[in-house]
């Protein structure tokens, strides 16, 4: 039956001449779809007007046949894609052992332009080997003896990591469920997740982000780079950090811990030597007593016969007796034996001698006394006592006896009252300068009246031998 508006022929047909580029028929109703070049650089001077995507082209005298891939095209290579594997492709494309109807063991070593695979260049597997069973390797050079495994990349060995995963290049495992990717880590512990480079990790149970960290011990978290980390149940982050005992946290950059149980913060170059201590931050700030901290500042030293002291910031201070406290300023130090004693701020502040119970407030100041409160100079402002007429003043006790200095005219006169000491105790006051002292005796009470600007020295002197002194030199010189 003749076809409708067709046109018949006997022979073949051709353009008008060889340099046409116009198709000669449609391939709906070609008697074959195929066609041959004699190499594959030919493949590209196939003209648009004679192109259509799928068509298929032999080389080689048909030993070879590529796939025209869809549109837009380079007329170059990339254009095709293979259409048919070759006998030797087909020999080594897969290989594996069955079972029934079943493939249990399945190796991929070339799935180069397998169809219906497109993008074919992703997956090769050149020269990778697996030995895990379920275990699945893509990429170049790589080694898989895990079970249940999967390794993708360049170079990267599962030597025995059952229940891994790799990604990347230069990597290596031989623990247990590995969850790894980047470049040239090591690990040899289980239950790891690792991504960065250049990690080393030889623990169990832990979490590594970053670059050149290395992890020794169990249960750990690492982030940032260059950290070190050798105790269990410890959080290091930062740069340049080192952890040597457990249960810690070091954060910040170039800090080292070496006591169990503690904490730095943040800052730099800050050192931790002993248990449950602390440090916020700051610059060079050393902890070596225990249950202590330095919150902040540079160059502070909690040392090592301190237990249970703190120092809030400042610059260079130092403490070395056990409950000590230093709030602030700088080269403050409390030594020796002093224990329970402070300096609340100020500078070069000592108290080297073992005064015990000792609290500094000011500058340049000495201590010299245990039990004693030392001040550069004191405003005093409201302190009524009953049956006083004076309204500012210092209050002291002793333990047999109370004394109150009181000030009622500060720049003109100064009463001094002891109470309830015995009658036969002594009230000694040195005269400094030329003062106009007048003195009376009532029953158990003195009064004193000083004039002129002074400074003195009040002892009051009990029959047991007990030495109370008071400096007013500092204490009330203001008041003059």
């Amino acid at each position: 039956m003749s076809i409708f508006g067709s046109v018949q022929i006997t022979g073949f047909i051709a353009p008008t001449y060889s340099g046409d580029t116009y198709a000669t028929h449609d391939a709906y109703y070609g008697r074959d779809g195929l066609r041959n070049v004699d190499v594959e650089s030919d493949l590209d001077s196939i003209t648009a007007l004679r192109r259509k995507a799928g068509m298929i082209v032999g080389v080689s005298g048909g030993t070879q046949h590529y796939r025209l891939l869809p549109e837009p095209w380079t007329f170059t290579f990339s254009d095709w894609a293979l259409a048919f594997l070759t006998p030797s492709q087909a020999a080594n494309a897969f290989t594996g052992n069955t079972s029934a109807s079943c493939i249990t063991d399945l190796w991929v070593s070339n799935l180069h332009g397998c169809s219906p695979i497109t993008v074919w260049d992703t997956m090769q597997t050149v020269g990778s080997t697996g030995n895990g069973t379920l275990s699945v390797v893509f990429g170049t050079n790589n080694i898989n003896g895990g079970n249940n495994s999967l390794v993708v990349g360049v170079n990267n060995n599962n030597y025995v990591g059952h229940q891994s995963v790799l990604a990347g290049s230069n990597n290596y495992n031989a623990g247990y469920n590995l969850l790894m990717a980047g470049k040239n880590n090591y690990n040899s512990g289980n239950y790891v997740n690792l991504v960065g480079s250049y990690n080393y990790v030889s623990a169990d149970n832990s979490v590594i982000g970053g670059t050149y960290n290395s992890v020794y011990s169990d249960n750990s978290i690492i982030g940032g780079s260059n950290n070190t980390n050798y105790g269990s149940n410890s959080l290091v982050i930062g740069i340049g950090n080192v952890n040597y005992t457990n249960n810690a946290i070091v954060a910040g950059s170039n800090n080292t811990n070496n006591g169990p149980h503690s904490t730095i913060g943040g800052g730099r170059y800050n050192t931790i030597s002993s248990q449950s201590s602390f440090i916020g931050g700051g610059n060079t700030n050393r902890v070596f007593g225990t249950y202590s901290g330095v919150l902040g500042g540079k160059y502070n030293l909690v040392d090592t016969a301190c237990n249970i002291g703190f120092i809030v910031g400042g610059q260079n201070n130092h403490i070395n007796s056990s409950f000590g406290f230093i709030g602030n300023g700088k080269y403050n130090s409390i030594l020796s034996s002093g224990i329970y004693s402070s300096i609340l701020g100020g500078q070069y502040n000592y108290n080297i001698g073992g005064f015990a119970n000792t609290h500094i407030i000011g500058s340049n100041i000495y201590a010299n006394k245990s039990n004693f409160t030392f001040v550069n100079s004191l405003d005093i402002y409201t302190v009524p006592q009953s049956g006083d007429t004076a309204t500012d003043g210092i209050l002291v006790r002793a333990t047999d006896g109370e004394v109150k200095i009181v000030t009622s005219d500060i720049l003109s006169k100064t009463l001094i009252y002891a109470y309830g000491i015995p009658n036969t105790e002594k009230l000694k006051l040195e005269d400094v300068n030329n003062w106009t002292i007048n003195g009376s005796y009532t029953g158990s009470k003195i009064t004193n009246t000083f004039r002129g600007k002074f400074s003195a020295y009040l002892q009051i002197m009990f029959l047991e031998a007990f030495f109370f002194p008071i400096l007013l030199n500092d204490v009330i010189k203001s008041l003059a």
